[in-house]
């Protein structure tokens, strides 16, 4: 960091496209650079503020540049990929702040844009070009995992060589010991995400265990789906759960997951996953495809279960049983895997202020 930079005690970070994903991580390194000694500033999307405002009550935020001060800002820690970003690159570098993109989805190559079909090619190969835009200007890529790494460095290191791995942060939560009943689906409701498979397995297992129940927590509307003859059904019979259509709360989110036995994360691809962490935040156990940046984290027979594939719905079955029959033993395991891991802020805190050169002391 330079001169003018160590002068100066103010962190921006900045999540100017919507996602309310982004809301735990922000959060919880505002928190981290405020008990390094550093005053925190959040630039955001509006609709950050209009439509989830509890989450960022005590926060200094601002909705666009001209109203946000940059004069004092060192560092800049910039989430999501949108162009607007642009302009704030070059004018946070001409003030001498040094500037850390988060690279959330390095790019996954032609076959793999392809593979999504022509409107969601289009729109991935958009983000695609943005990034590495972004990505070219950042003085330092943030890359949250192995597998993000994996990927910068095998299609993307040409464009920045300085790079580090930056997990997602997450604060503590407060356990409310509510009973676990459901397997859940929580988070985007998307087909690489299972959510087709997801759906078959609730058919399957519903025939095979007369107890087993379900729920779905998105923000995606879920209307059409749940006008199916044969997913209404499950709802009617109280089988399944839904919340959907909406930015929920964090507290929502929470109390969703604590409410589980476990979580589905079969998943079809998976660079990081928020989700997974939010899991072992909260105590909750999952069942997971043996992806990359799963295998980081999760240990069967422990905090999860792996199995084949979305489609392994015996097996799927299989390990919700067990999990079910030892769930306090797996309960406890998640807990300690978050606590322990570099996800929660407070065990990454020295290693954070080495990555920024900040500090108390700076």
């Amino acid at each position: 960091m330079n001169n003018t930079s160590n002068l100066k005690k103010t962190v921006l970070l900045v999540s100017t496209r919507f996602s309310p994903g982004m809301v735990n991580h922000m959060k919880a390194q505002s928190i981290l650079f405020s008990e390094l000694g550093w005053h925190t500033r959040l630039l955001l999307d509006c609709r950050y503020l209009d439509e989830m405002p509890y989450e960022f009550v005590g926060m200094e935020a601002c909705t666009n540049i001209e109203d946000c001060q940059l004069d004092d800002v060192a560092t800049l820690v910039i989430h999501n990929s949108n162009p607007a970003d642009l302009r704030l690159f070059r004018i946070a570098k001409a003030s001498g702040a040094t500037v850390y993109f988060t690279l959330h989805e390095p790019a996954k190559g032609l076959l793999n844009l392809i593979l999504r079909g022509p409107i969601r090619a289009i729109r991935g190969l958009s983000v695609d070009v943005v990034n590495a835009a972004l990505s070219k200007m950042a003085d330092t890529i943030l890359l949250p995992s192995d597998r993000a790494i994996f990927l910068y460095e095998k299609r993307m290191r040409f464009i920045n060589h300085s790079y580090i791995k930056v997990p997602l942060l997450f604060d503590d939560v407060l356990m409310t010991g509510e009973q676990r009943k459901h397997l859940s689906f929580i988070g985007n409701f998307i087909l690489v995400h299972g959510s087709k498979e997801f759906i078959s397995f609730m058919h399957y297992a519903t025939v095979q265990d007369q107890n087993i129940t379900f729920e779905i927590v998105t923000k995606e509307d879920l209307t059409q789906l749940l006008a199916r003859e044969d997913v209404s059904q499950l709802v009617e019979s109280n089988r399944l759960k839904v919340q959907h259509g909406r930015p929920l709360s964090n507290k929502e989110i929470d109390e969703a997951f604590q409410r589980s036995q476990c979580v589905w994360m079969a998943y079809n691809d998976s660079t990081q996953s928020g989700t997974l962490i939010n899991a072992f935040r909260n105590a909750t156990p999952v069942i997971a495809t043996r992806l990359d940046s799963f295998r980081e984290l999760i240990r069967p027979g422990i905090n999860g279960e792996f199995v084949t594939s979305p489609s392994s719905y015996e097996e799927i079955l299989h390990s919700f049983s067990r999990i079910s029959e030892y769930n306090d033993r797996y309960v406890n395991a998640a807990k300690c895997s978050f606590i322990n891991s570099e996800h929660y802020y407070k065990t990454y805190f020295d290693k954070a202020a080495s990555i920024f050169g900040i500090g108390p002391n700076t």
